[in-house]
């Protein structure tokens, strides 16, 4: 993969930090776009999930292993 631009780092962090109040909203990105735009997350590994509120703050993290226990 390329190496991500500044501008594509801020990009995203303005989608995931200002979303319309009441709204959900999936992103999903590969590791050097999120290493960029959010160094503090650390690590996230192949097929976690990250969950964030409205500002950036997050609140959960899914990781692969758990998906299956999520079915409905």
């Amino acid at each position: 993969m390329q190496g991500v631009a500044e501008t594509q780092a801020e990009w995203l962090r303005e989608r995931v930090t200002h979303r319309g109040a009441g709204t959900n909203t999936i992103i999903v990105m590969h590791m050097p776009n999120i290493s960029r735009a959010f160094p503090a997350w650390g690590e996230v590994e192949d097929g976690e999930a990250v969950i964030v509120r409205t500002g950036g703050r997050v609140v959960g993290r899914i990781k692969i292993n758990e998906w299956p226990r999520l079915k409905p």
